[in-house]
């Protein structure tokens, strides 16, 4: 039996890596590095999310969470058990504990399904409750989500973009799971429907004390519904810090280069963001990772050291972690 105080989710150097096609015939195959030494925790009934551009490996984070891909080294640990070790029957029965809502429902759902076959689906997997109680559950999961009963007889095309949204997470929740990991649940979304959807999930954790992984490029979402943020950066996370504080104080160029490219209509932001860190060019390919600091070449702050020794994730204060040499608010 885990401490009270202990994380529900712990990631402990968690690397993952893809095997590349050889550029010409006859060639080495070469390996990326799609996730590089990630360490962070997520506490009960809080909200982690990660935050950073495309390329970044958030989602191939998000998808070794799920055991979804292959880990290179590493552990995860959820509730104090070793995730990571599990396989076959017993990975499979542990999976009603974590789901995952991912990001575009247009795919994400079966187009030959019905909504009530597709909700269904991971009871039916587990084998939990008879076939009566799954169809009860079922109706109970679309009146949670603000659909009506009827809406199980429909197939997804009969529905809208936010809508369909709503169905993914009914079915992530169809098994009571502790952990969600949101993969950019709303960046397929309209404004207005994304506001919506993000109410939900902040409704359905304070009722069901639910635990968020939650992955996005957009920062405003990430301001709004996480309690810690890590940002990441070519497979690194770089910054670790509770949202507010990341927000308001950030130490790492990068994480003031993702602030300062906000778009703003305040002009009190307007002036906070022309003294903030501009990111230099574009960032380089994944399999072609330098020594040193990955943001050396777009850091206009960035010394001789930066481009020799790559820093180390540390922490400045009890909340605060950074991976920079010359870190400062």
């Amino acid at each position: 039996m885990t401490p009270p105080t202990a994380p529900l989710l712990q990631v402990d150097g968690l690397s993952v890596e893809y095997v590349l096609p050889a550029t010409r015939a006859f060639g080495h195959k070469r390996v990326m590095r799609a996730v590089d030494e990630v360490s962070f925790s997520v506490a009960r009934g809080t909200s982690f999310g990660i935050v950073g551009e495309s390329g970044s490996g958030k989602s191939t984070t998000a998808a070794a969470i799920m055991r979804l891909v292959a880990i290179a080294s590493g552990r995860i640990l959820f509730d104090g058990e070793r995730l990571d070790a599990l396989g076959g029957e017993a990975l499979r029965r542990f999976r009603r504990r974590l789901q995952i809502v991912l990001q575009d429902p247009y795919s994400s759902l079966n187009p030959r399904a019905r909504v009530a076959e597709i909700i269904r689906e991971p009871l039916d997997i587990q084998e939990i409750g008879t076939r009566g109680e799954r169809r009860a559950r079922t109706d109970e999961l679309l009146a949670l989500v603000g659909l009506r009963p009827e809406a199980g007889r429909a197939f997804p095309h009969q529905f809208s973009g936010g809508q369909r949204q709503r169905i993914g997470i009914a079915r992530a929740l169809a098994t009571n799971p502790e952990l969600v990991v949101c993969d950019e649940p709303v960046s397929a979304l309209d404004v207005a429907i994304q506001a919506q959807v993000l109410n939900l999930l902040k409704r359905l954790q304070r009722e069901r004390g639910l635990t968020f992984v939650f992955i996005s490029h957009d920062l405003g979402v990430v301001h709004y519904m996480c309690d810690q943020v890590g940002v990441m950066y070519l497979g690194r996370l770089v910054e670790i810090a509770p949202a507010k504080r990341l927000f308001s104080r950030p130490l790492h160029p990068y994480t003031k280069a993702l602030l300062a490219a906000r778009p703003s209509i305040h002009a009190r932001d307007r002036v906070s963001k022309a003294a903030g860190a501009i990111a230099i060019g574009d960032p380089p390919s994944p399999t072609e990772i330098r020594s040193g600091c990955r943001f050396a070449g777009r850091c206009s702050a960035a010394q001789a050291i930066c481009r020799r020794e790559a820093p180390l994730l540390e922490p400045k204060d009890e909340q605060h972690e950074v991976a920079c040499h010359f870190a400062t608010p």
